[in-house]
């Protein structure tokens, strides 16, 4: 095998395959797929770069119709965080909470995850959650 032939997306333009058939209206986004009981996640991200979760209220969206289930931090209950980059040796771990309880430590931080029966519904309740 030349040289070239090992690495031959390294250095070099690539032709795009797909944009014909998506311009076209003939291609197939994620959210053109329908299957019986598909529900839609969402997450509430921090919009703060360092900040405490003071409050973060939940019961509206809850109650509210089409939605499954709004999650935080404290119903994973004793679901723990993974070490992050846990597979290089001799680097430091740093504990990955999967959603932020007290302290968010940057921007875009998962604080709740909102499952509905609609993508629309889904990111209304999570927009709707108070995050204080």
């Amino acid at each position: 095998m030349s040289e070239p032939d090992r690495e031959p997306y390294v250095g070099r333009p690539l032709k795009r395959t797909e944009d014909p058939k998506l311009i076209t209206g003939r291609g197939q986004y994620v959210e053109d797929i329908k299957l019986p009981g598909l529900a839609h996640l969402v997450f509430l991200r921090s919009p703060h770069a360092h900040a405490r979760v003071t409050l973060l209220k939940t019961d509206a969206a809850r109650r509210a119709p089409g939605v499954v289930s709004v999650v935080t931090a404290r119903d994973l209950g004793s679901l723990r965080p993974l070490p992050f980059m846990a597979t290089l040796p001799g680097l430091k771990q740093a504990p990955c909470p999967y959603l932020a309880e007290a302290v968010v430590d940057s921007t875009g931080v998962p604080v709740a995850a909102v499952v509905a029966e609609s993508a629309f519904e889904a990111v209304a309740r999570a927009i709707g959650l108070r995050l204080l």
